[in-house]
């Protein structure tokens, strides 16, 4: 996917570009980061998430973790928890859940409303955004964005973390 988007990239003429990413984004911006130095200017992510380790877990249980620890140990926790679900259909049966999606723009605009709430920390967004966020994952087909899940996860995540990512 990387490899495709710095084609387009050129294509359209962009030597130099930024990318951002979240969600499975985060990977193919990483991907492009670390594959395209020359070209990737900047790379931005708001889905950069690291787990708490047992260490971490361990003083969070015997309330040894400051304010800040502890919220965001329980913020990943419940994101874990939360969020592994939908990974684990899209990354499963992509086929499955992508004909469910394609069958109706409403039914799909109910998926991508529990996805936005679930993850808009109150930031209400108009019935309009919801709309075209909708209609523009619908329109192309919503399984090939869903075959992307089972494409990358997890031999890809586990080859990035592995393999690319900078030792802590």
């Amino acid at each position: 996917m990387g490899a495709a988007l710095h084609q387009l990239m050129t294509l359209l003429g962009y030597d130099k570009y930024g990318v951002v990413g979240t969600d499975l984004g985060w990977i193919v911006g990483h991907f492009m980061a670390a594959q395209e130095p020359d070209n990737v200017i900047g790379y931005f992510s708001d889905f950069w998430l690291i787990q708490p380790n047992a260490t971490d877990l361990e003083r969070r249980a015997q309330n040894q973790t400051t304010e800040e620890e502890t919220l965001y140990i329980d913020s990943i926790q419940d994101f874990i928890t939360n969020h592994s679900n939908h990974l684990e259909l899209h990354s499963q049966v992509p086929l499955a859940i992508g004909q469910v999606f394609s069958d109706t723009p409403v039914g799909f605009a109910g998926w991508v409303w529990h996805l936005v709430h679930w993850f808009n920390d109150g930031y209400e967004y108009t019935i309009d955004t919801l709309i075209t966020n909708t209609l523009l994952l619908w329109i192309p087909g919503t399984f090939g964005n869903i075959r992307a899940y089972r494409e990358l996860i997890p031999v890809r995540i586990s080859h990035y973390v592995n393999h690319m990512l900078p030792a802590p």
